[in-house]
């Protein structure tokens, strides 16, 4: 996964094959924005260019993995 262009939903989706998860429904972090990030410098195209890589990794691990369960 690290040819991936963010990390975040990876390794929440890692974390959850390892036990529970849960939903908070309250804001636990933080992020910084600011014009000189990476992924604010993204077109919108971009953007959804890395979200589609994304989700489109995760759909192949989590079918492997369910499939091994």
């Amino acid at each position: 996964m690290m040819d991936l262009p963010y990390m975040d939903w990876p390794m929440n989706y890692e974390l959850s094959k390892f036990g529970k998860i849960q939903y908070l429904d309250f804001p636990s972090g933080v992020y910084r924005q600011h014009s000189g990030g990476v992924y604010s410098e993204l077109t919108r195209e971009q953007e959804q260019e890395g979200t589609n890589k994304v989700i489109n990794k995760l759909l192949i691990d989590y079918n492997r993995y369910k499939n091994n369960i």
